[in-house]
């Protein structure tokens, strides 16, 4: 019975495995699915917060362009660009995302 047990154990664990990895869109890379992702403060509903700064750095990765950021008091923004000419712009105060705009992205 226990032979049984941990084999059953170690099936479903690769199962959740290969399925938690393989659901969702990719984190820290550029694309529409994460750009939607990132929630500004006016777009917050009640019981949500808006995106941080750390939030967004999961989302789109590194930013290309951040020398518009200071990070002691959190405000300023971010810029991604990649080869495909795909662009983002966030707006933070306050570590929080209160303006989002973007180029050539598409679904």
């Amino acid at each position: 019975m226990k032979l049984r047990n941990k084999i059953l154990m170690t099936v479903l664990m690769f199962v959740l495995l290969f399925g938690v990895s393989s659901c969702g869109s990719k984190t820290g890379e550029l694309s529409f699915s994460n750009f939607q992702d990132v929630i500004t403060v006016d777009e917050a509903a009640e019981g949500t917060d808006s995106s941080s700064y750390n939030d967004v750095i999961i989302l789109l990765g590194i930013p290309t362009n951040n020398s518009n950021y200071d990070s002691v008091t959190g405000d300023g923004y971010l810029e991604w660009e990649n080869e495909a000419n795909e662009y983002v712009k966030l707006t933070l105060e306050d570590e929080d995302v209160v303006a989002k705009e973007s180029a050539n992205l598409f679904e």
